[in-house]
């Protein structure tokens, strides 16, 4: 029997290659739609605890206080990350967020229950309501700053709006398999004179 050739061979490797990424592209969601829009959202009232370092390294942080949220009886059905500087221009090692839950008790009563016994630095606050750039993705969220930050700031761009303050992602688990990724730009009309 004649072995395969080399150039059968290399070709073989690639369309494997090809396949594999393009099989977990797919499955994260790289090649979903991106719907952005204009709108109010909020307020908030958050469970948060500040993160200083890379954004990627926060979700260790909102697992954290979404496990403590879990065991107090707060159902953390939504949770969030707060990313407050611009990674292109701040030391990644430098970079400000904060990231939690966005609770479902909202009276003051069920709020102060839950806030008498907080870890150190965890902290429940608002996140008042506010004009936004709206995206919504299925995908991974990881792939945000890839495929939906683009977006938007295009979409910021082609409708005159200045982008002004964090950037808050809202994660929604649907299922094990599924989930949504929110993001709100906080935006003003730039007006011209």
């Amino acid at each position: 029997m004649k072995a395969p050739s080399w150039p059968f061979l290399i070709s073989l490797t690639l369309l494997l290659i090809g396949v594999t990424v393009g099989s977990i592209a797919w499955k994260l969601g790289a090649f979903r739609d991106v719907t952005v829009e204009t709108g109010n959202d909020g307020p908030f009232v958050v469970l948060a605890k500040e993160h200083l370092g890379p954004y990627h390294k926060i979700a260790d942080v909102i697992l954290e206080v979404e496990t403590w949220a879990r065991a107090q009886g707060e159902p953390c059905v939504r949770t969030f990350g707060e990313y407050f500087d611009d990674p292109e221009r701040t030391d990644e090692d430098r970079l400000r967020s904060r990231g939690g839950c966005i609770l479902s008790k909202t009276s003051s009563e069920e709020i102060e229950k839950l806030g008498s016994d907080l870890p150190a630095g965890y902290r429940i606050d608002t996140i008042p309501e506010q004009l936004y750039a709206l995206a919504t993705f299925d995908g991974a969220p990881s792939l945000g700053p890839l495929k939906v930050y683009p977006q938007v700031l295009e979409y910021a761009k082609l409708n005159r709006l200045e982008i002004k303050g964090a950037v808050i992602e809202v994660y929604q688990v649907e299922s094990e398999n599924s989930g949504t990724t929110r993001y709100l730009f906080p935006i003003t009309p730039i007006t011209v004179n």
